[in-house]
């Protein structure tokens, strides 16, 4: 039976059209990290300074080093991060292994939402009920500790933010023409050194150095790709190392461009072009001087 203009199916909205997905691909963690400004001030109650040894391993007495960490509290992707190696650097170097000192001193970093995130993850995944109802403690792991770890980051990173990550990296990322191509590989490295501690991150997703040597080729400008296609020489064929200096030796001898002005100088100096720079002739009738000197 054909429905009346008046009537309609009872859906909401059937009418409207449905919006198309976002296809910009972002990188969570930026390939160039944001210089911090140098007169704003850490306040003393927002830095932790820990007491590391210089050599891990080594007895009380070895020479020590001062570690200052930020303390977070529902921070950017970066300062998650930094606050991911700090921790690892206070682990390794001071030897720590029990899960409890672990977790006294991400508590002591963390505050407001994120330690109260952490602090419930660990509690879900350290009590339980029985069947009689009472409460029973579990062991305290490094694997707890990294879950709980875990829960935070997902309060911090974007929805699939380790997908995006790799897809940007592989797709989307380009050498900016501000980088040198040592610092850029530098910085390509730091990306994929912070990988395992994206949300549900592990040491197996970083990527290949055979992959990355294939996405830093095709990241370059395309006239440098040109020159290793003339010189016969294929990237993923060598070392990272060889594909630094033959990108440097590019970088050295790049044409240098400079901007062309209106107006023509001459020693240094601009020269103003005025309307008429010849003689004015005198007309035929213009009477002579009345006096003549002899």
């Amino acid at each position: 039976m054909k429905l009346s203009e008046s009537e309609d199916l009872g859906y909401i909205g059937m009418n409207e059209t449905i919006q198309k997905k976002a296809t910009f691909l972002f990188s969570p963690l930026p390939l160039v990290e944001e210089p911090k400004d140098k007169d704003e001030k850490p306040k003393a109650t927002d830095l932790i300074e820990f007491i590391l040894k210089q050599r891990a391993g080594s007895t009380s007495s070895a020479p020590t080093y001062k570690l200052k960490v930020s303390r977070f509290c529902e921070g950017t992707v970066s300062e998650w991060i930094s606050f991911r190696k700090a921790i690892a650097e206070l682990w390794k170097q001071n030897g720590l292994t029990n899960a409890q000192d672990k977790i006294a001193n991400i508590c002591t970093i963390l505050r407001g939402d994120s330690l109260t995130g952490f602090e419930e993850r660990i509690q879900e995944l350290t009590t339980s009920v029985d069947d009689t109802g009472e409460t029973v403690t579990m062991e305290i792991t490094d694997e707890t500790v990294e879950d709980g770890l875990n829960a935070v980051a997902h309060m911090v990173f974007p929805f699939r933010a380790l997908e995006n990550q790799k897809q940007w990296m592989r797709g989307r990322m380009k050498k900016p023409k501000e980088l040198s191509i040592r610092k850029y590989v530098a910085a390509v490295g730091r990306l994929n050194n912070s990988l395992p501690v994206f949300p549900n991150g592990k040491e197996s997703d970083k990527i290949t150095p055979g992959e990355i040597l294939e996405i830093l080729e095709w990241s370059i400008p395309e006239s440098w790709r040109t020159k290793f296609d003339l010189d016969g020489y294929v990237p993923t064929d060598f070392t990272k190392e060889r594909f630094m200096t033959e990108c440097e030796a590019i970088e050295r001898n790049e044409p240098k461009i400079h901007h062309k002005t209106t107006n023509s100088t001459l020693s240094g100096k601009t020269v103003t072009h005025k309307k008429s720079h010849g003689v004015k002739f005198r007309s035929a009738t213009q009477k002579s001087d009345t006096a003549s000197k002899f």
